[in-house]
């Protein structure tokens, strides 16, 4: 071995343990705004009369996807998603061309595992404002990875005729690759219905080396030591390590 590399081996070591072995992932936030398609990489902005869409941000792929299969996306840049199956009071209960009701749904996949921290709805209203029907706020559920439906229900500052938008977020902090959103459709002389405007979500990132206490200790302690060995030699005292 070279003295020159001999030389610099033990501090190189000392580094490495000191640096090396600890290390703490962080997350970054996303927001997914299904209102501004343009604020993903796509090639589909107006994806109206597709059955899925495909796009992403800061190195997440997302897919909005129609359901049953013969419905087909509705997409506009106030509301975002919704599900059109082109029938009038069907057997699922769908009457609304722009929003998710009946036996319709919209399944959001991600790309990788993603903890989502709210999901943003429109069109979710207190029907207190309805001229023929008693008043109500509207539902729809939402599923995370083939789990149990969980429902949510409209703001009720957000009625209906108000001049409001319907306007709704659910915090649901669960990590899920996958969320299918459905609403009840027509029931007596009312209905559920809404769209899907976004959601925010947070994604873990690769680990990044840190400085520990304790690595710092022994840093220290080594360099120390190499420094007594280093100036002992030079005077020729004679310093040894000591024998195990």
């Amino acid at each position: 071995m070279s003295k020159s590399l001999t030389k610099f081996s033990l501090p190189l070591a000392v580094a490495a343990l000191a640096w090396g072995s600890v290390g703490n992932a962080h997350a970054s936030t996303i927001e997914l705004d299904f209102t501004d398609l343009d604020s993903f990489a796509t090639s589909e902005t107006n994806p109206m009369g597709d059955q899925s869409w495909t796009g992403s941000k800061d190195g997440l792929s997302v897919t909005v996807t129609a359901g049953p299969s013969s419905s087909n996306l509705w997409w506009d840049g106030q509301d975002g998603f919704g599900v059109d199956t082109d029938t009038w009071f069907n057997s699922g209960k769908n009457y609304e061309d722009d929003e998710v009701e009946g036996s319709e749904s919209l399944t959001v996949t991600f790309s990788q595992a993603v903890d989502i921290v709210s999901m943003n709805l429109t069109d979710l209203f207190n029907e207190a404002g309805c001229s023929f029907c008693s008043s109500y706020l509207e539902k729809g559920y939402y599923q995370i990875d083939g789990g149990a439906k969980v429902a949510f229900y409209a703001d009720p500052g957000e009625v209906l005729g108000s001049g409001s938008n319907g306007e709704k977020t659910v915090a649901i902090n669960s990590t899920a690759t996958t969320i299918v959103l459905t609403a009840p459709g027509s029931f007596g002389s009312g209905g559920s219905e809404f769209s899907l405007s976004g959601f925010m979500v947070s994604v873990a990132s690769a680990a990044v080396p840190e400085l520990s206490a304790a690595g710092a200790g022994s840093a220290v302690a080594l360099f120390l030591g190499f420094g007594l060995i280093i100036a002992g030699r030079r005077r020729g005292s004679g310093i040894r390590l000591a024998a195990g």
